[in-house]
């Protein structure tokens, strides 16, 4: 198992990624019109359903990778696969609404992920919830939570899929897989349930994560607290979404500010846990992470000085003779070459300044200052006056010379004699008179 968690997330990661590229490009050829998603009146949503994925997939990767043994980053990832599979619905949605000849029928695409798409997300947030971030329950009794979440899940999907009337997220559309309107009462009922039973598994990871924080020591305590804040945001904003679906119309400006928090809630979670990873070394990929955002980052600046000066350069060459020239190139070669070592510099900088934090005090005890340095971080050091005084009491203490009398035996004729005492103030002059 351990040898296919790897390729594994790597194939999650390239589905979400694929979901993500060609979701953008749909929705660019629609002209960025609006999906008929419910609530969604704008880019707002596309945008918000963007961002959530790509926080997942960047941080659920970095997970996977670096800490294989843990679900915690595949389940990150399985969270991107699906709201991807969202994101992409959406684009081609938006593409059909845009008037454009598309192979499959809208209606079909919009029933599909209404029944998948949002039981199974709801489905990953709990089961990521509950087993953060060590990949185990709390205890057995916390297993019937997660059995009750997966039955509230299989609920919600089948009462989607079969409830007759419009589609719950894509009112523009009726249920082309409708039973007969004499079941809508039973399957309005199993719904009912089914979502009760997933909003009861959201409540439970937010109480599961406080009980994880107060058992937790102070180190583990400051690791985990923006990502439990986050996670309980993102419970609350399940809920407010659920009650907006239930009692507001479609169109409601009001529901639209709700699912808006609510799938930017979806993205906050990785961002914390990013941020507990870097700054206090949460699952100690802390070099990862920071030389994938050097790297990056660097990567993002030099391909954006690249295209400018390309075009610079051509610009002007164009402008004095005419045509363009190889000169350009040549010229923007050697920015790049002279640019690279500086950025690189100024990013590890910015990294060790921002990232690189001091590891808190476990149980809210300061420790000690590392062996040779003072408590304001400087070196540990003696001057001599006080050196002085050390050797001078070490030498007149009458112990002394009794235990070094019997380390080297008694005086041989003619060998000098330790003093019994001596004065302090003479040891003191005589240091200082090698200063």
């Amino acid at each position: 198992m351990a040898a296919l968690a790897r390729p594994f997330a790597i194939a999650l990661a390239l589905a979400a990624s694929t979901f993500v590229l060609i979701a953008v490009l749909l929705w660019a050829r629609s002209g960025f019109a609006t999906p008929p998603y419910v609530f969604m009146r704008g880019p707002g949503g596309m945008i918000a359903f963007l961002l959530a994925v790509t926080t997942q997939v960047v941080c659920g990767f970095l997970l996977a990778i670096r800490r294989p043994d843990l679900p915690i980053g595949r389940l990150a990832l399985t969270f991107a696969v699906v709201v991807g599979l969202a994101l992409l619905a959406n684009a081609y949605l938006a593409f059909a609404e845009h008037g454009l000849e598309v192979p499959w029928d809208p209606a079909w695409i919009a029933w599909f992920t209404s029944w998948f798409a949002f039981p199974g997300a709801a489905l990953t947030a709990v089961v990521l919830g509950l087993v953060f971030p060590d990949g185990r329950l709390l205890g057995r009794r916390w297993g019937v939570v997660l059995i009750l979440s997966s039955v509230g899940a299989a609920l919600t999907a089948v009462a989607i899929a079969l409830l007759p009337g419009q589609l719950v997220l894509y009112p523009e559309y009726g249920n082309p897989a409708a039973l007969d309107a004499g079941m809508t009462g039973w399957l309005t009922a199993t719904a009912v349930l089914g979502v009760g039973l997933l909003a009861l598994g959201g409540i439970s990871v937010s109480v599961a994560l406080l009980i994880r924080y107060r058992r937790a020591d102070t180190l583990v305590q400051v690791q985990l607290r923006w990502y439990i804040a986050s996670a309980i945001a993102l419970a609350a904003g399940f809920v407010a979404f659920l009650v907006a679906l239930a009692t507001l119309p479609p169109d409601s400006p009001l529901g639209e500010t709700v699912m808006l928090v609510f799938t930017v809630a979806g993205a906050v979670p990785p961002v914390a846990l990013l941020f507990a990873i870097s700054r206090y070394r949460l699952y100690d990929i802390d070099t990862i992470l920071s030389r994938t955002f050097v790297f990056g980052t660097l990567t993002a600046i030099l391909a954006g000085v690249y295209t400018a000066s390309i075009r610079l350069f051509n610009s002007v060459f164009t402008a004095i003779t005419g045509e363009a020239s190889d000169a350009a190139l040549v010229i923007t070669t050697l920015v790049i070459a002279a640019s690279f070592t500086p950025i690189k510099r100024r990013l590890e900088g910015l990294v060790e300044r921002r990232f690189r934090a001091p590891e808190p005090a476990r149980d809210g005890v300061a420790g000690p200052p590392a062996t040779g340095a003072t408590p304001s971080g400087g070196p540990l050091t003696l001057d001599d006056g006080a050196l002085a005084r050390i050797a001078a009491a070490v030498l007149a203490d009458p112990s002394f010379s009794a235990a070094l009398e019997s380390r080297l035996g008694p005086a041989m004729p003619g060998s000098p004699t330790v003093p019994s005492s001596i004065e302090p103030a003479l040891v003191e002059d005589r240091i200082s008179g090698h200063d």
